[in-house]
């Protein structure tokens, strides 16, 4: 049987990465933790993937 590779994408929106900097950066200044469901939904927002089959190295 033969195997085959894939090769998983993960891409994070352009907004991802502020609006996380954003929660952590509140969370510290108000000594709380952030609500956890809150930022799952905006995880599942932000970030794409995408499985495509791996490249053949050819040798």
């Amino acid at each position: 049987m033969e195997t085959q590779q894939i090769r998983i994408e993960l891409r994070f929106a352009w907004w991802f990465r502020l609006y996380l900097c954003g929660v952590i950066l509140f969370a510290v200044i108000m000594r709380q933790r952030p609500d956890e469901q809150k930022l799952i939904y905006w995880i599942r927002k932000g970030l794409r993937h995408r499985v495509v089959p791996a490249r053949r190295q050819h040798g």
